[in-house]
Parts: C-alpha cells; structure tokens; sequence
C-alpha cells in the first residue's frame, strides 16, 4: 500500500512545521530558573570600572547573598525582563556576534550570564536574545542593575 502526500497536505505540513518553529523561537523564558536556585549573585559591568590613585583601571565586582536587600532588588528586575532563542541556540553556537559588545557579566552560583548592548545574551554558554526590538531590554535591564549597584 502506498502513501501519497496530495500538494494542499504538503503545504499544511510545511506551514506547521514553520509555526512550531516560530512558537519555540519567540517563546519567552524567565531568569528565575537561575536566580530561585542561587544562593548569591555577583554582578560586574562597564559602568562599574574605577581607577585607583595610580589611574590603573579596577573592575568592580558586587557579591549579594540571597537575604541582602540589593540581591532582592536586582532579582526583581530580571524578573521583568526575559529571553528567547535565536538560530545561534538552536545550532549549539557559544559566539556572539561581532557587533555584540559585553557589558555586564552576572554569576547565580556557577551559572554565567553574559549581557550585551545589542541584546544578545550568553547564558550556560549558548547565544540567547533579549526582546524583540534590537537591544532595548537589555540596555534597559542593565541601566536598573547599574542603579542598584551604585545606590548605598
């Protein structure tokens, strides 16, 4: 017995496949999978270079413990904000692309996320996007997380 796929069946088949592709690819995900489990989070960024009295260039490192206030404050900011897949996740790529400059780097225990202006983001080494508009929401993001990093 022989199967025959009609031209109209072929086309539904194709546009489904298409849908669940897209569905997956612009589905959001939560960062609450990676803070709910951290007991700390240190957070570095570009904003937060100094120099000493020598003029030598100090990158800032903030540590906060799951019951500081700041630690808190920075969780309910990644909490409004999510990701999705691009095609560099579904092809395991661990490379941003060129244009993607890092901008804040935040441990929650011993997994990393890599932010970039551009809105690429790098978490457990696979390229992930940040919003749908360019690097609106990540630029957003860090803008809060930097506030809270310099506030006293």
């Amino acid at each position: 017995m022989k199967f025959t796929m009609g031209r109209t069946m072929k086309i539904l088949v194709a546009i489904l496949i298409v849908a669940i592709i897209a569905i997956v690819m612009l589905s959001p995900y939560s960062f609450e999978k990676y803070t709910a489990s951290s007991k700390m989070i240190q957070v570095t960024s570009t904003d937060t270079v100094t120099k000493d009295a020598n003029g030598k260039k100090k990158q800032q490192v903030y540590s906060y413990k799951k019951d500081d206030k700041k630690y808190t404050e920075i969780v309910n900011v990644l909490d409004q904000y999510s990701y999705h897949f691009t095609t560099k996740t579904l092809t395991n790529s661990s490379q941003m692309s060129d244009s993607s400059k890092p901008q804040m780097i935040m441990l929650f225990g011993n997994k990393m996320l890599v932010i970039s202006d551009s809105g690429e983001i790098l978490l457990d080494n696979h390229v992930y996007r940040m919003g749908y508009s360019g690097g609106k929401d990540a630029k957003k993001m860090m803008k809060s997380i930097n506030k809270i990093l310099k506030s006293e």
